[in-house]
Formats: C-alpha cells, structure tokens, sequence
C-alpha cells in the first residue's frame, strides 16, 4: 500500500511539473501586436452608429496587421469604404511615428 501511495505522489509531482498554465509564463508581446492593440483602442466606435466595425488583428506568421471589417446590409458602402481608407491611413502615420520619429 505504501509503495502504491508513494507512485501516486511522484505521478502527480511530475504531471503538475509538466503542467503550467499560460499566465505563469512571462510574455511580452511584439512591437506590432501592441501597434494593433493601439490601433484597436483608439480606432474604437460604436457599432450602432453606422452598422460598421472594425478589428485590427496581429498576423505572426505574415507579420502583417489585418484590418477585419464588418457591417451591416444596411450601412452605406461609400461610408464603409472611407472608414477603411481612414484606418489605412492611421496606419501609416502611427507607423511613422512609432519607428521613425
């Protein structure tokens, strides 16, 4: 019995060893995950404005910022259009200021 309570103990020593969970790791977010957590943050609206939202999503592998749009039917396009060109040219003037100024 006693050799049986020992093998449990050591099981569950290594198994929890193993294991950690993704907060008790540090992390440190990349210079563009945090340009795309700005950009989400300062280009927030109200979605019941115009029916338009968009998302600024961090691309790793492409090392890339996707602007992901959505909108209602109803929502005027042109409108549509003008905020994804606005939001494009944020882009580049945050980026501008963030690496070369």
């Amino acid at each position: 019995m006693r050799k049986i309570t020992i093998l449990i103990s050591i099981l569950l020593l290594v198994s929890s060893a193993a294991y950690s969970s993704e907060g008790s790791v540090p992390y440190t977010p990349s210079r563009l995950e945090w340009f795309a957590m700005d950009m989400n943050v300062s280009s927030a609206t109200d979605v019941s404005d115009a029916g338009i939202a968009m998302v600024f999503v961090y691309l790793e592998k492409s090392n890339e910022i996707l602007i992901y749009v959505r909108y209602l039917p109803t929502s005027d396009r042109e409108l549509v259009n003008k905020r994804i060109n606005n939001a494009r040219e944020l882009i580049k003037i945050k980026a501008k200021k963030l690496w070369l100024g």
